[in-house]
């Protein structure tokens, strides 16, 4: 709780059990920390524990298609290669990339993401992030071994 308390982003994901994920954010809420839910993988019973408490929710489309996005919660959908949309208006483009194994790139995204909104940067900005980090983890194959460190995010993202 305390930790949870002193974060700036909350970043949750659907292989978290229903009640851990519901109390995480309760406590997340309550503290002012900023909630961040990626629905992967769309559980329902998830999803509902979740999503009342989401600041913002940050899935593919897909997942879009299975989930009910409360009013007021800011929305990006990741769109693989065609980049990202933030709130179904601002079109975030993608990194050009070799693409190796698409696997990690999601979540790669997300944490981008979010360390860029605890950074104080704009929705938009750290969705610009997140794309880097997706297009990074596409050249290595593996979940986790395709994780860009921030060297190489600093560095795609200077041009």
């Amino acid at each position: 709780a305390d930790t949870i308390a002193a974060a700036d982003v909350l970043l949750l994901q659907g292989e978290v059990g229903a009640d851990g994920a519901r109390r995480a954010a309760e406590l997340a809420k309550a503290a002012g920390t900023l909630v961040v839910f990626n629905p992967a993988p769309v559980v329902a019973d998830v999803a509902a524990a979740v999503l009342p408490f989401a600041d913002i929710v940050t899935p593919n489309r897909a997942e879009l298609e299975q989930i009910d996005v409360p009013d007021g919660v800011r929305l990006v959908v990741t769109l693989g290669p065609e980049g990202a949309l933030v709130d179904e208006a601002i079109a975030i483009p993608s990194f050009p990339t070799d693409v190796i194994d698409p696997t990690g790139a999601g979540d790669s995204f997300c944490g981008a993401l979010a360390v860029g909104l605890a950074d104080g940067l704009s929705l938009e900005d750290a969705a610009r992030r997140g794309c880097a980090a997706g297009a990074l983890a596409c050249r290595r194959a593996g979940a986790e071994p395709s994780m860009p460190t921030k060297d190489e995010l600093e560095a795609l993202l200077a041009g």
